[in-house]
Formats: structure tokens, sequence, C-alpha cells
């Protein structure tokens, strides 16, 4: 059950200021004194749950092409714009 504290820990210092001010103190690179925290708390994990859950939090990894051509900047994909634009032919009332 340690996973299941550690993330009630995370949740607790979220929700309680008091508890988030006591952990910001300690220090989010000290884990003993984390670990030590939340054991007053009656939470029990490890430094191997805390790095198993962090694993993953703030890498950084390349996007596929695929995950690259969903967020191309704001551009519909598949339609292009002509050199004159409709709004730049004059009249029309703003119709395309």
């Amino acid at each position: 059950m340690s996973l299941a504290d550690l993330k009630e820990y995370g949740k607790r210092c979220i929700e309680e200021p008091d508890l988030r001010k006591k952990a910001k103190e300690i220090g989010l690179e000290n884990i003993a004194g984390q670990i030590a925290n939340a054991k007053t708390l009656g939470l029990t994990f490890t430094e191997h749950d805390f790095m198993a859950l962090t694993k993953g939090v703030g890498t950084t990894q390349e996007l596929t092409e695929e995950q690259l051509q969903a967020v191309a900047g704001g551009f519909i994909l598949g339609r292009t714009l002509s050199k004159d634009p409709p709004w730049a032919r004059g009249g029309g009332g703003g119709q395309w």
C-alpha cells in the first residue's frame, strides 16, 4: 500500500496549506525527509516508491511525427490559403 500512501501524501500536500508549507521546507530533493514527514501522518512509502512515481514526471521525450502533425501550430492540416485570400479581393461582404 505504499504507492497509495505516497499518492495520498501528495494529495494532502496540495490540499492542506500547513502540510504543503512543511513539505516545501523539507524540500523535494530530501526524499528521506518527506518519508519521515509522511510517517507522522500515518503514511508509509519508500524511496523506491517515490522514484517510481516521479520517474515519468518532468522527463523530456521527442514527439513522434504523428504527434508533431497533430499540433502543427494551429494550422488546419490538408488546407492551404491561396495567395489571394477572399478578404483581400475586395467586395463580397465577407463571403468566402
